[in-house]
């Protein structure tokens, strides 16, 4: 707890300190296995914020405090939207575009800051490009996002939010750690119902972390029908890296993995390089932008 007193009062310091860095030119961003990419000025800056907040590595499982604190002020140094909920609604106009977004693990709000807003952003700009008429909406998936449920194999509510289904027809593996914790279901929620109000949008499913357990999971008891019409998946720093998204067409997948990142073998420890996935945005737009 004196660790995350410390680096609380750190933070705050930063923020109301207005640190130089904000006008620095465009620097190159690079921690240990993070390969160097283009990226924005202001995403650069962020990127050189955010590693000035974390320590090299980290537990998890004692994380709490120190996500909470420093997404907080991450969001307030660069006006960031942690919240997002533009999922269609019947006589609502239809967005061209329709991410359905799970973040990582103790990140604020329903998208986070850490990878979300930046790859939201990075996707309408990609979409913009050869179509400027593209509309994109995001919905962020409502669950507690907690390390027990990471080491479970991705939050139960979180995956659930994606489909549901009757008590009667679903039990889930205690403390299983794969793609397949759960038994068939009948429908989507949030992705059926982007579908079902909107049947021209491209969906695309994304997470974060503990938020690609989560994709996995719901992936996993969609019906192939759905799982059909799901434009792309995009996961960040993936747990379960090396594990195919059931359903999905494999070259609709995209799966990022910094090269020191343990996260992406299952650790419970969190490496610094984990934490700088929004080097890779641009990436994961355009691959989103190609299969729409």
């Amino acid at each position: 707890m004196k660790l995350f007193v410390l680096f609380s009062t750190i933070l705050v310091a930063v923020v109301l300190s207005q640190t130089t860095y904000l006008n620095d030119p465009l620097v190159t961003v690079r921690a240990d296995g993070v390969p160097e990419k283009p990226v924005t000025v202001e995403h650069s800056r962020l990127l050189s914020f955010l590693l000035q907040l974390f320590p090299a590595r980290f537990a998890l499982k004692e994380a709490r405090d120190l996500m909470h604190t420093a997404e907080r002020a991450i969001a307030l140094t660069f006006g960031l939207q942690s919240v997002e909920n533009q999922l269609p609604k019947a006589g609502e106009p239809c967005p061209s575009v329709t991410i359905i977004y799970a973040r990582g693990t103790y990140e604020i709000g329903n998208v986070g800051v850490l990878v979300g807003p930046g790859f939201f952003e990075a996707v309408k700009l990609a979409t913009s490009a050869t179509n400027s008429s593209v509309s994109v909406a995001v919905q962020g998936v409502e669950y507690a996002a907690i390390f027990p449920e990471y080491v479970k194999g991705g939050d139960r509510a979180g995956s659930q939010k994606m489909y549901s289904y009757p008590p009667s027809q679903s039990i889930q593996v205690p403390g299983a750690r794969s793609a397949t914790d759960f038994l068939p279901i009948t429908r989507a929620d949030d992705v059926s119902q982007a579908l079902e109000v909107c049947p021209q949008t491209k969906v695309v499913m994304a997470g974060f972390s503990q938020g690609g357990q989560v994709v996995h999971n719901a992936a996993a008891q969609l019906p192939p029908a759905t799982m059909a019409q799901v434009s792309s998946v995009v996961i960040f720093g993936d747990p379960l890296n090396g594990t195919a998204v059931a359903g999905a067409v494999p070259e609709r997948v995209l799966v990022l993995c910094h090269e020191s990142d343990i996260i992406c073998q299952g650790s419970l420890f969190v490496p610094l390089s984990h934490m700088t996935y929004l080097a890779d945005v641009g990436e994961a737009a355009e691959f989103v932008a190609k299969h729409l």
